[in-house]
């Protein structure tokens, strides 16, 4: 108990100097902190010091000058953190960060008090543009979350992918934080200058007095459009990779999506979880958007047909639109499993499903129904026809009656006759899970 005690002194002696030394010092070209600051240190690094000779709560050492992966949420799983116990107490810090006030954000209202409080933090930090500062943590297990969380509430900050280490005492304390930048600080802003530049492109598409969802369906064509699905894409977890490389991966996608919505005062969230694909279940991103009051989901990397297609002779469409504004059902039923760390709120309006929107729904099947529809799509010289029904049986007989049965193919034989051609290719592309067909010739 003798040695503890002195070890108490000690270090409270050394405490209180660098604590005079560094709030005195007028001669540092660096901020110090504020008295307020130093004090909330000094009571923070104590009770960790406690913890580490035994006489608070935990007797456990954690000076071990061990580094751990920490991974945090799995809210994206492209994040991850390293917490590092070197020994860093907070004295070091001169550069004290003012936490920003009043955010919000779909995952950081999710998130406990002290989390909340890192989140703030972080924050000021990358909107000025640091990629090292100091925070005060009440635990290092908020730090990973805290961070997670701010990468998928702001788009915007695309120079960082949520990368990062961590350093100080397990515990609460001052910590301090090295982000990596995925570009040099000195290029942020021709970046920006770029990405302002295709949103004004975006903007220019709107109709004019755009409804809310103009706004979202033009925001989707313009990022299937833009982009083409690729995985070994440049800065394919952020929105650089659709508006200056046009290429890009979900989380790219969904990102890009989320900025231009932002831009044009609509709510959209960033969803990560799973689906199944070929057979086997991987990670993917897709968006939360509301429209009017309402909730929708939309995934607009599987609205883009280079995900997964393959054109025959130039058929294949540059966007589709079975994945705008759909139901937590819908896509349950597509395998979208989101996250269970946050919640998400149940989707159940089809008012904006595009289906729905443009008569292209089906109670039920009805064979001569179908077959007006084909003929009137060839007698108005267009290219393509569109179905969606109620349930899978009465999709499943579509679809035999459509391809199997002859309906397709005596639609064609019209168009062919009044051309003249021998013959004619289409290009279907059926979604069981939605129950959806769509043909283009």
């Amino acid at each position: 108990m003798k040695n503890n005690l002195k070890k108490l002194r000690t270090s409270l002696l050394a405490m209180s100097l660098i604590f005079m030394i560094t709030a005195c010092g007028s001669n540092s070209s660096e901020e110090s902190f504020s008295l307020s600051d130093w004090r909330e240190v000094l009571r923070l690094e104590f009770e960790a010091f406690l913890d580490r000779i035994g006489l608070g709560g935990s007797s456990d050492d954690t000076s071990s000058g061990e580094s751990d992966r920490f991974d945090g949420f799995n809210i994206d799983p492209d994040i991850s953190i390293e917490v590092h116990d070197d020994g860093y107490s907070g004295e070091e810090n001169a550069d004290t960060e003012i936490p920003a006030q009043g955010l919000s954000g779909f995952y950081f209202s999710q998130l406990s008090e002290d989390r909340q409080n890192v989140y703030e933090q972080i924050y000021t930090g990358v909107v000025e543009r640091k990629s090292e500062f100091f925070i005060y943590a009440q635990d290092d297990g908020d730090c990973g979350p805290a961070l997670n969380a701010l990468v998928c509430d702001h788009p915007e900050f695309f120079w960082i992918d949520g990368n990062a280490s961590i350093y100080g005492y397990e515990g609460p304390g001052a910590k301090k934080i090295t982000l990596e930048f995925n570009i040099d600080s000195s290029e942020i802003d021709a970046v920006q200058g770029i990405i302002d530049a295709a949103t004004q492109e975006y903007l220019s598409q709107l109709p004019e007095n755009a409804t809310s969802y103009e706004k979202v369906k033009t925001a989707y064509d313009y990022v299937v459009r833009k982009a083409d699905y690729m995985l070994n894409a440049p800065q394919a977890q952020n929105i650089q990779s659709v508006f200056l490389y046009g290429q890009s991966v979900c989380a790219g996608y969904t990102r890009s999506f989320q900025y231009l919505l932002s831009k044009v005062g609509i709510f959209s969230a960033y969803i990560a979880g799973t689906v199944e694909h070929n057979g086997a279940l991987e990670t993917h991103a897709w968006n939360l958007v509301n429209i009017d009051g309402t909730n929708y989901l939309v995934d607009v990397t599987w609205g883009d047909p280079n995900y997964g297609g393959s054109d025959v002779e130039g058929k294949m469409p540059d966007i589709m639109y079975n994945y705008l504004c759909l139901t937590t059902e819908d896509m349950e039923r597509a395998t979208h499993i989101p996250d269970p760390t946050f919640t998400y709120p149940v989707c159940t309006s089809r008012d904006y499903n595009y289906y729905y929107l443009n008569g292209y729904y089906h109670e039920n099947f009805d064979r001569e129904q179908i077959r007006n529809v084909l003929t009137e799509a060839i007698e108005n010289e267009e290219t393509s026809a569109h179905f969606k029904f109620s349930d899978f049986d009465s999709y499943a007989e579509a679809v035999y009656a459509i391809y199997d049965d002859g309906l397709l193919n005596e639609a064609l034989q019209l168009r062919m006759q009044w051309d003249g051609l021998e013959s004619m290719s289409y290009y279907p592309m059926n979604d069981d899970a939605l129950c959806t067909i769509d043909i283009y010739w």
